[in-house]
């Protein structure tokens, strides 16, 4: 700070200086010019006094206005203050106008809101008593067999009414489907007639349980001519409830069940015309809806032959099959509920149709081993044993049955080059199997009796990697079922010895009692 304003002092001196060597230059007889005789110094004091008078008066007009900018200066200071202090008013103003305004629509909601459910629970059951009606006029003509509604005659709506009969039981919850084999239906109607009744019904029940009290309720002498109507149709409508129950009973002749019978078999033809149009949603509705009833066997088959229809364009039909499985197997998981049934009764009619007929002859192509062996582990992969132990038994028959086609369609390396694949894709697909389970001592007795049944498969083979497989995994399973102070011992045994010690610990880890008898300090 102290170096500028020496600076500025310097300048100051300088410019002063400067200032006085210019006006003594320009005032006769002050300066240089002329000599020294020429030098008139009273003419120059009096030339320097009239200029500071002249530099005084400019101080003071300056200063005069300095002091009036001062003045406006701090008098605008004070209005703009003034100012801010109104918009400061103002703003707090219209907050608080804006609280009362958001306090209001708040208000204003909350009864919209409360107005909404008194509509609601006014219309809700007015609007079940019109559906009821609506159904009671259908079920009238269902039992007189005088179908004039548009929903028994027109396709498109027909169809939609099934949709939303089976919605409908799956919401309410009161209906339940009857079934042929069911021997509590007390007839043989069965199907989608006994569904259909079961969902009027349903609707009937809601309908009048939620009829308003003024209409099951006896009216006062006052009002009893206004009430005469209303009671008419609550009348009605009890009598046609005692009637639905009734029906239930009724034989199969009076259940018009030829109406649905065509019924199931024009969504039948939707799904057909569905699958040509490649309209994967509208199948997916239609199968849902037929799920319940027996028409959906049907859907399937109509499925199967579908999907095959133009599929073997190659010589070899091995390959064709192939990527057919792989095309159908995306769709038949977004159409179907249960898609590995469907990809089963799939591949079983494909090997009853198209390849059985083919592994009679005496020889097959060695490149169509691969493509047929693809197929018979799907087929294997897909069979129930997967879902109970029990199933063991047929497993073992199936894989026997499966070996002897190969031996008797292939011969040479071919027959020892499929069936070790084929043994080696069985072990796995054991061996993952028992790995999704927990064992008890019990639990893992039976896994061991069903190992060594599958073991005893194996030898079928006559390979004897595939019997080293299933020695090895059936060493693995008593495991399962070794006593805690035995467990290290067993882990060195003649099938264990080699093997990986993480293998040996996923097995052990699957025992119920490996916390509890603290079993993993044997691998640790």
């Amino acid at each position: 700070g102290s170096v500028n304003m020496a600076t500025t002092a310097q300048l100051f001196e300088v410019k002063t200086t400067a200032y006085i060597e210019r006006l003594a230059w320009r005032t006769p007889g002050g300066g240089s010019k002329g000599g020294a005789e020429a030098f008139d110094p009273k003419r120059l004091l009096d030339e320097f006094k009239c200029h500071i008078e002249e530099l005084k008066q400019l101080d003071e007009k300056i200063q005069r206005k300095v002091e009036k900018l001062e003045q406006q200066c701090h008098r605008e200071a004070k209005e703009f203050a003034h100012k801010v202090q109104d918009l400061q008013r103002s703003n707090q103003v219209a907050f608080q106008h804006f609280q009362e305004l958001d306090e209001h629509i708040s208000y204003v909601a909350t009864k919209v809101c409360h107005l909404g459910d008194q509509l609601e629970g006014v219309n809700t059951p007015r609007q079940r008593a019109v559906e009821a009606q609506r159904l009671m006029t259908y079920f009238n003509e269902f039992l007189d067999g005088d179908l004039r509604s548009d929903v028994f005659n027109n396709p498109d709506k027909v169809s939609a009414a099934c949709l939303l009969s089976a919605s409908c039981l799956t919401r309410e919850g009161g209906g339940r489907l009857l079934k042929d084999d069911d021997p509590s239906t007390g007839d043989t109607a069965g199907g989608l007639p006994t569904f259909c009744l079961g969902v009027h019904l349903t609707w009937f029940c809601c309908a009048i349980s939620f009829l308003p009290p003024h209409l099951t309720s006896p009216p006062s002498l006052s009002r009893q001519h206004s009430h005469m109507r209303c009671l008419s149709v609550t009348l009605r409508l009890r009598r046609l409830l005692i009637s639905f129950r009734s029906c239930i009973s009724l034989p199969r002749s009076c259940l018009s069940t030829g109406k649905y019978h065509d019924l199931e078999r024009q969504l039948i033809q939707e799904f057909t015309a569905a699958q040509r149009r490649g309209e994967i949603g509208r199948m997916r509705e239609v199968a849902a809806v037929l799920l319940h009833f027996k028409g959906y066997a049907h859907c399937v088959d109509v499925y199967i032959k579908q999907c095959q229809e133009g599929a073997y364009i190659r010589n070899d039909v091995f390959e064709d099959t192939a990527a057919l499985c792989q095309r159908v197997n995306k769709q038949v998981g977004e159409v179907f509920s249960s898609p590995e049934t469907v990809m089963a009764k799939l591949i079983q009619n494909i090997f009853e149709n198209k390849l059985q007929i083919l592994l009679i002859c005496p020889r097959m192509p060695s490149q169509s081993s691969s493509c047929w062996l693809n197929i018979c582990v799907w087929n294997t992969s897909t069979m129930p044993w997967r879902l109970a132990w029990q199933a063991c038994s047929k497993v073992c028959a199936y894989v026997s049955r499966q070996v002897d086609h190969v031996r008797k369609s292939m011969d040479g390396k071919n027959v020892d080059t499929v069936l070790t694949e084929l043994g080696i894709r069985f072990h796995r697909l054991i061996h993952e199997h028992l790995q999704q389970f927990s064992y008890s001592s019990m639990g893992g007795m039976l896994a061991i009796c069903d190992v060594a049944e599958y073991r005893r498969c194996a030898k079928d083979f006559r390979v004897p990697l595939v019997l080293q497989l299933f020695d090895t995994l059936h060493a693995l399973c008593n495991l399962l079922v070794v006593a805690p102070d035995n467990l290290k011992q067993v882990c060195s045994g003649e099938h264990l010895t080699n093997l990986d010690r993480n293998l040996l610990h996923a097995f052990v880890q699957l025992r119920v009692d490996y916390r509890s008898a603290r079993l993993g300090r044997h691998f640790s």
